[in-house]
């Protein structure tokens, strides 16, 4: 049967899952002002080839800029287990580490990707505490990242305003 729009975005049924855990939960980790945590969260949709996921983009403050830490979860490749990645970036673009960045922190001497330090694994039925620990990562890059400098336009809830 053929549907007019697709609502999963042709995402994986734990992706879905784990995407939807995560909206019911506040981002009490982060400071709060003026009723608002002070926290931006980009969602996006992960395609790498099986593993139909998610991809959240972290930053401290209102403004989706400086300092950020992507977290990609979905369904294996290998399997229907679900993967959880993570990786932090300083600028844009904010994309996975490639073979041309031959950066110790992502690759070794032969250029194999450090699988074992940026991804985890979970079994299909551990969708909760695959949810906890995005929430965990989010916690701990917000607790260790310094703000952006202030001084230019920052999107705060729910208008535009010049800090």
């Amino acid at each position: 049967m053929s549907y007019c729009a697709d609502l999963t975005f042709g995402l994986s049924p734990q992706a879905l899952a784990i995407l939807h855990l995560l909206s019911q939960r506040e981002t009490e980790f982060a400071e709060l002002e003026s009723g608002h945590y002070k926290v931006c969260i980009e969602t996006t949709p992960w395609y790498n080839g099986l593993e139909k996921g998610v991809a959240l983009q972290i930053f401290k403050g209102w403004d989706p800029s400086g300092p950020c830490r992507i977290i990609v979860f979905g369904e294996r490749r290998e399997d229907d287990g679900i993967f959880v990645e993570y990786w932090d970036q300083s600028e844009p673009p904010f994309n996975a580490p490639d073979i041309t960045q031959r950066d110790s922190q992502f690759w070794d001497e032969e250029g194999k990707w450090y699988e074992e330090v940026f991804r985890e694994v979970f079994s299909r039925d551990e969708t909760y505490r695959v949810a906890d620990r995005v929430y965990e990562l989010m916690s701990e890059f917000y607790s260790q990242t310094q703000e952006p400098p202030e001084g230019r336009i920052v999107r705060f809830p729910p208008q535009l305003r010049v800090v």
